[in-house]
């Protein structure tokens, strides 16, 4: 009797999870998922109805019915599946599959954005029982996890809202989620800032010259580059290395080189981070003591006194001095600070403490680095570039590259960009009018300018000069390059393309330039025109209109004359200069400057899509942009006056 009774007891205790099993199955509702529509995507409508068959099974809140019985009972009953994505479809196929519910939606790509939407429908009402609609980032890779939050979001469940920021908002902090390329939020970039010295550090620096010192305020700017990398990225923190070169002093003329080695404690999610390390600098110092409040040198004291005992009590160190040996000196450097975005751009901002005890340092540094949404980084040392963006920082590109100084870029009538580019430093060179394209690059690096500066080895051969790559288009000349239009003017500063009501008719079509070499006497105001040639262009008129003065920037006013700012003579700021107006009197009661300055004051906001419309007809360039303008705001209608303008031939 003892065996059946544990043998009979055996049988109940091993029924028991499958009676409550059984149970637990028949309270949920039995739901089937047919295809998901998509567009735009890899997957089919029959791979996105498995995907988020998982997806829903995952929740348990369903009976899921298995898809090869869909399979069977669809091939039973002759049903139709192909874009059976409506309701009343949907509720006649649910009945003959013997289901509750069932779950429809689409996952479509559009634009930049994939957006995903599920109904839950009740098959005996008929009716959309629930409805869920997100729009998430161009995240492909993160497919799975954007159906699971839409599911979840549907049926009232949780997320994890970090998750969803990442693959919703696009200034979210880069991570392996959002940015498939790059696992960590990554600030190498150019950094910039102030530090601010005090002690006795300050006080050699604030003694004459004659003493020693440099005669500058305590307070000086500094620039720099920080490279990093990462060995060691968990959860939401990373480990850093952090190798940061930066020149100090160069508002006041001084060089101050110095090297700062730290490692960092960085927050992926928020952007705070600590970083602490030794930094090294270079610098002249001299071996001396203060003697009644005033610094000594022992080697003046020796020749004084001819060597006479130092005073008692004199304690011997070693202090900031012109006069001294450079020496390669260290401190150590604490660092605190948050990253914040602006679109797609990084913008770290730290605050700094050297301790030292001949006078403390501290201050802060700003820098930045720029990301697309595929997680490039846009890194282009050495040369100068002009980037594009939409006002909120999104569709960041670089346009074009290897430019060294421009002033300014112009559009012309057919929105060609033309610019002059300063300057023309080395023994030979000249400055360049220059037609710049889309992802073009001029040719300019500063290292193939000069060489490279401190290498005694390898500074003879300068690719900039030696391959003649700053002279317009020759025989034999690189490829690669968008080869300048001429070499013009020295020192250009400023530069506009006539909108059209400017100065007089006969100065329609033109450029204006101003130049700038430090004397009046050279300096000026130069016109020019170009027309095509090939792919580029060439120059067809150039005149200087004004001289003897020293121009540093220009620009068209409303009322069409042209207004020069005036350096007045030298180099050196003098906190005075003059402001210049030009008008040409053959213009005088120019009905069209009159208009112009009339519809530059007018508000656009208040006309309608048809008056916007013959504005961009209007002569002046300054209207025509004013009307593009305030249409784009507009959306769909503005959208539909662009494309009866584009159609049009006539003008």
């Amino acid at each position: 009797m003892r065996t059946i009774t544990l043998f009979l007891l055996f049988i109940c205790l091993g029924a028991t999870p499958q009676l409550s099993a059984q149970s637990t199955s028949s309270n949920r509702s039995k739901v089937a998922v047919l295809h998901i529509d998509t567009k735009g995507l890899n997957l089919d409508p029959i791979q996105m109805g498995d995907l988020t068959r998982i997806e829903l099974d995952k929740t348990g809140l369903f009976e899921i019915l298995d898809k090869y019985d869909v399979q069977y009972l669809v091939e039973k009953e002759q049903l139709k599946l192909e874009n059976c994505y409506g309701k009343i479809c949907l509720v006649e196929v649910g009945k003959k599959l013997g289901v509750q519910k069932m779950l429809t939606g689409a996952v479509e790509l559009l634009g930049e954005k994939i957006v995903v939407s599920y109904r839950l429908i009740d098959v005996s009402t008929s009716t959309v029982e629930k409805s869920q609609i997100i729009e998430f980032l161009n995240l492909k890779p993160q497919l799975q996890s954007m159906i699971s939050i839409t599911l979840r979001q549907l049926l009232g469940l949780s997320n994890d809202a970090d998750l969803v920021s990442k693959l919703t908002k696009p200034d979210a902090y880069e991570s392996e989620i959002n940015n498939p390329n790059k696992d960590r939020l990554n600030l190498s970039g150019p950094r910039m800032g102030v530090t601010f010295i005090t002690g006795q550090t300050a006080d050699r620096m604030k003694a004459p010259t004659a003493e020693g010192g440099i005669d500058a305020i305590p307070v000086m700017f500094q620039f720099g580059y920080q490279f990093e990398t990462a060995y060691l990225n968990q959860g939401g923190l990373q480990a850093l290395f952090e190798f940061i070169p930066i020149i100090t002093g160069l508002d006041q003329s001084q060089i101050i080189p110095s090297v700062s080695i730290l490692h960092g404690i960085r927050s992926n999610k928020k952007g705070w981070e600590f970083a602490f390390g030794p930094i090294l600098y270079i610098n002249q110092v001299a071996e001396g003591f203060y003697y009644n409040g005033v610094w000594k040198r022992t080697f003046d004291w020796n020749v004084e006194t001819q060597g006479a005992p130092y005073p008692a009590g004199a304690e011997i160190v070693k202090r900031f001095d012109k006069r001294g040996d450079y020496r390669l000196t260290s401190s150590f450097l604490f660092a605190f600070g948050k990253s914040f975005k602006s679109g797609r751009m990084n913008v770290p901002v730290n605050f700094f403490y050297i301790p030292s005890n001949a006078g403390h340092r501290f201050g802060i540094s700003v820098g930045f680095n720029g990301k697309g949404d595929d997680g490039t980084e846009y890194k282009y040392p050495n040369r100068g570039v002009i980037a594009r963006s939409n006002p909120d920082g999104s569709d960041f590109e670089i346009f074009a590259m290897g430019l060294r100084n421009t002033h300014e870029f112009v559009f012309d009538q057919y929105t060609n960009l033309i610019s002059v580019d300063n300057d023309g430093d080395h023994a030979g060179e000249k400055e360049r009018l220059v037609y710049i394209t889309r992802g073009s690059d001029s040719g300019w690096r500063i290292n193939w300018q000069f060489g490279k500066y401190r290498d005694p080895d390898n500074n003879a051969y300068k690719v900039w000069m030696d391959e003649k790559l700053f002279l317009p288009r020759w025989e034999g000349q690189a490829a690669f390059i968008t080869p300048p239009i001429l070499n013009y003017v020295s020192g250009p500063t400023g530069m506009v393309f006539n909108p059209g009501a400017g100065l007089g008719e006969r100065w329609k079509d033109h450029f204006f330039v101003v130049e700038f070499v430090g004397s009046p006497a050279s300096s000026g105001l130069h016109a020019f025109q170009l027309q095509p040639k090939g792919a580029s262009f060439e120059l067809t008129k150039t005149e200087k209109i004004v001289g003897s003065f020293l121009p540093t920037g220009i620009d068209f006013g409303p009322d069409g004359a042209l207004y020069m700012a005036d350096w007045v003579n030298g180099w050196d700021d003098k906190n005075y200069g003059r402001i210049w107006k030009l008008t040409d009197e053959t213009a005088k009661g120019w009905a069209l400057q009159k208009q112009t300055e009339a519809e530059i004051k007018a508000d656009y906001k208040k006309l309608s899509e048809a008056e916007l419309k013959s504005k961009l007809y209007f002569e002046d360039l300054r209207i025509r942009r004013k009307a593009q303008f305030e249409l784009a705001k507009r959306g769909k209608k503005g959208a539909e006056i662009f494309e009866q303008v584009i159609q049009d031939k006539s003008n």
